[in-house]
């Protein structure tokens, strides 16, 4: 009963395991964009109601924010964006970057809303890496992103409609190439990300943000099967870009745990009138869920959905889907941030070798 007990929260509270404690700040309010009801069938209801909070403070906060004194770094490194994942911020994953920094790379972060749809997101990222060659046409990007941010560069840099010509590496720390199964529970992280784990702002602030920062229409691309991830996966490589694909393997239960709490599960179906289809349809959820399998995935992403066709330089490491963003990281967390910092070098060496 005890395993039951741990596998049934593990369950409900499945999609918190690739949510972050988000710290934001108070801005000032602004007045909202003029948005009437007859724009409603044009934008969809998600649309509409975007458009009726939407302020300045919003379109300034998503865009690339570079660190200081980025513009002193040698124009040979690289710069790098680093993107995060879902319901996440720059703040969170911004430990992941730690060695490269110490190392004089140039470094900056790609903030966007982490609820609305990838597309979208691909392409605010597209129009800042556009701006970004404008300004600096000389300068050279690597992507490096977690999560979900993973497939928010690839729609990118994958997409001949979007691609802005600047970007030559992309390492990407467990990406949910082929979904989540605990995609499906993400009901609910907006009330964790704006109430629960939030201690500034007023109640039409945290309303206004929640809406601004998307209405759930990431977890439905990020499921298995998406329409969204079947279009990016029919994609090509993009020519001119190295791939880097980091997965994690330390995950909440073994496989011994799976199989017990299946087993119960089943037994006590068929002594319990009237549960035996809901007791099998839950058979089947955890029978997918090598995401939180110790060795077969994170805790959020599974290693097969990780991995990505066509992408030799794969390293499987054993650090934990939040763990490897952590500050005070494990031995998991620092083999990873080591192998960036090698790729990130490495296109400096390649560089300076042509």
């Amino acid at each position: 009963m005890k395993q039951i007990r741990f596998l049934l929260s593990l369950c409900a509270l499945a999609a918190a395991m690739i949510a972050a404690p988000v710290q934001r700040t108070a801005a000032a309010e602004s007045t909202p964009a003029a948005v009437t009801q007859a724009d409603a069938p044009r934008l969809g209801w998600r649309g509409w109601l975007r458009k009726c909070v939407d302020r300045d403070e919003d379109r300034a906060r998503y865009a690339i924010h570079m660190e200081p004194g980025w513009q002193q770094a040698s124009a040979d490194l690289p710069v790098v964006v680093q993107l995060h994942g879902f319901n996440s911020t720059p703040g969170h994953t911004r430990p992941l970057l730690g060695p490269a920094r110490q190392a004089g790379l140039p470094c900056g972060q790609f903030a966007y809303p982490n609820d609305q749809p990838l597309r979208r997101s691909a392409e605010l990222l597209s129009a800042e890496l556009k701006c970004f060659a404008k300004q600096w046409p000389e300068r050279e990007v690597a992507l490096v992103t977690h999560s979900m941010g993973g497939l928010v560069a690839r729609e990118c840099i994958e997409d001949d409609a979007l691609y802005p010509g600047n970007v030559r590496r992309l390492i990407m720390v467990a990406p949910p190439t082929h979904g989540s199964s605990l995609a499906r529970y993400a009901v609910g992280l907006d009330v964790w990300e704006h109430w629960l784990a939030r201690r500034d702002g007023n109640p039409w602030r945290r309303v206004r943000e929640s809406i601004a920062d998307g209405l759930s229409e990431a977890p439905t691309d990020l499921r298995p099967g998406s329409a969204f991830l079947q279009n990016l996966n029919s994609r090509p490589r993009r020519e001119g870009v190295s791939y880097t694909v980091l997965l994690g393997s330390s995950a909440q239960l073994a496989e011994e745990q799976r199989y017990f709490v299946r087993q119960t599960l089943l037994r006590t179906a068929d002594r319990t009138p009237g549960w035996q289809a809901d007791a099998a349809a839950i058979d089947r959820a955890l029978s997918c869920m090598d995401e939180v399998v110790e060795g077969l995935g994170d805790g959020a992403v599974a290693i097969d959905r990780g991995r990505l066709a066509g992408v030799d330089d794969t390293v499987v490491l054993p650090f934990s889907h939040l763990g490897v963003v952590r500050a005070e990281g494990d031995a998991g967390c620092r083999q990873a941030q080591q192998v960036i910092l090698d790729r990130l070098l490495a296109e400096t060496t390649a560089g300076a070798a042509e």
